[in-house]
């Protein structure tokens, strides 16, 4: 039986070659830098791998880490499943409203997607997006919080400018870093000169806004009522 080396691509008998126990690649005993003894040795002893050079350096810790990474997201994700049909179970947010797993599905991308962003209300609207942008690193340096502006996006919410109304301002952040720290600063706004009646919010989608206002209701309902809560 002949082999095929995988370096130089020429063919070799079976005991001057040797196979890499990762990739599966066949390799000549030269460019494998073995001597025919080493071969001997590796196809004897069923207990040692042999791996080449490239799977050698392979970075497993990085591998790891990545692959932590992804578990904890699933447990994240698998976690707000969870809330998701304990809500339903218990109160549907809209009446009528078919509930299934692509919808919980659904639910966990839209908010992976909104993640990293944040909405500013009663920002008066400039005559630019630059005009918006100088305002919202205003506002950023006024929260002691460092924002590299330059690559964050700004979006006004709603189609057409109103004079009796100011739409929404969406700003996609850099990090999700970046929104808890905003959003943990931004009670400091009520003492921003230029405009102390500017609040800050998460992205949320609409279950969860929907989830939101049944919670005030309920919490003013029950307080209406004179329950201790």
């Amino acid at each position: 039986m002949t082999f095929v080396c995988k370096c130089c691509k020429k063919e070799y008998p079976a005991g001057e070659a040797v196979t890499c126990f990762i990739c599966k690649n066949t390799f000549s005993n030269n460019c494998a830098n073995l001597n025919d003894k080493d071969t001997r040795v590796l196809r004897s002893k069923k207990n040692i791998n042999w791996t080449c050079t490239a799977c050698s350096t392979i970075d497993v810790a990085g591998q790891i880490a990545g692959l932590t990474s992804v578990i904890e997201q699933l447990q994240k994700q698998m976690s707000e499943f969870k809330v998701l049909l304990s809500s339903q179970s218990n109160q549907p947010i809209c009446n009528n409203e078919s509930f299934t797993i692509d919808d919980v599905l659904s639910e966990i991308d839209e908010r992976n997607a909104k993640e990293k962003n944040i909405i500013i209300f009663n920002m008066n609207e400039s005559e630019s997006a630059a005009g918006d942008l100088n305002l919202v690193d205003d506002i950023f340096k006024h929260l002691d919080v460092k924002v590299d502006t330059g690559k964050i996006g700004i979006f006004r919410l709603g189609k057409d400018r109103s004079e009796d109304k100011i739409r929404p301002l969406k700003i996609v952040l850099n990090s999700k870093d970046e929104v808890g720290l905003i959003l943990k600063k931004s009670k400091n706004l009520k003492t921003f000169v230029r405009n102390p009646k500017l609040f800050i919010n998460k992205d949320l989608t609409v279950r969860q806004l929907g989830l939101k206002r049944k919670t005030i209701t309920d919490f003013h309902d029950r307080k209406a009522k004179g329950e201790n809560i």
